[in-house]
């Protein structure tokens, strides 16, 4: 059976099990191959846009046993699917406004699936704050620790009622701020980390501009200063 890195083993137990999967932006195609061979999804499209990697992935869902029930198509994003096509929608190794623009460019489409779940390289406070306004529901979140650095997995189903999240919420994760997991524990430090620099460094400017973002940085920082120590309590 293939094996997968943790980042990607995360994402296939966040799918909807025993149903149909696109993985979107597939590479070279290791999570569809995996989900068939796992037996945790009957049928994957893998699609990717450019000619090289969309051949690069036919090549390697050719040469694998489950290729009979791969199919592997090219477009940008979601344009190669029907609509409710499949349960579960994958979007990883892509960074976060490019994410919002795949789900944002036909919202009613992207709607259609009962699941998305993600992986924004950087930036996933873009895709928490747009996916809370529109109401889409968290349904998971996970931090994955792979040589030194922190990767963020989230699911959600799309839903009706916007809803609002803290500042830390958003750059952090509100599932993940409640969690106790080793990988999260240590995510949230190294956030405190993060935001301890930007306002030292912040504290140093003399533009009045300036302080407003010097002083969320430094409560977000005493509020995850709390939440761990709480944690560890």
């Amino acid at each position: 059976m293939a094996t997968l890195d943790p980042r990607l083993l995360a994402a296939s137990q966040m799918i909807i099990p025993r149903s149909a999967v696109a993985d979107i932006g597939t590479d070279h195609g290791q999570l569809p191959i995996y989900l068939l061979a796992a037996g945790i999804s009957p049928r994957v499209i893998a699609t990717e846009w450019g000619d090289s990697p969309y051949r690069r992935a036919c090549d390697n869902i050719r040469h694998s046993p489950c290729s009979g029930s791969i199919e592997v198509r090219q477009g940008y994003g979601l344009e190669p699917l029907q609509p409710a096509e499949v349960k579960t929608v994958v979007i990883m190794g892509m960074g976060g406004d490019l994410v919002a623009d795949i789900l944002g460019r036909d919202w009613l489409h992207s709607a259609s699936f009962e699941r998305v779940v993600l992986q924004p390289m950087s930036r996933p406070v873009t895709v928490r704050r747009i996916l809370a306004a529109r109401g889409w529901d968290l349904l998971e979140e996970r931090v994955v620790r792979l040589r030194n650095r922190f990767f963020i997995l989230m699911s959600y189903c799309p839903g009706s009622r916007p809803y609002r999240l803290t500042p830390l919420q958003e750059q952090v994760g509100p599932h993940i701020l409640r969690s106790r997991g080793s990988a999260e524990l240590a995510y949230l430090s190294y956030c405190r980390s993060r935001f301890k620099n930007l306002a030292d460094s912040l504290a140093l400017s003399s533009l009045v501009a300036t302080r407003p973002k010097h002083n969320l940085y430094q409560s977000m920082c005493q509020e995850l200063e709390d939440i761990i120590n709480d944690k560890h309590g």
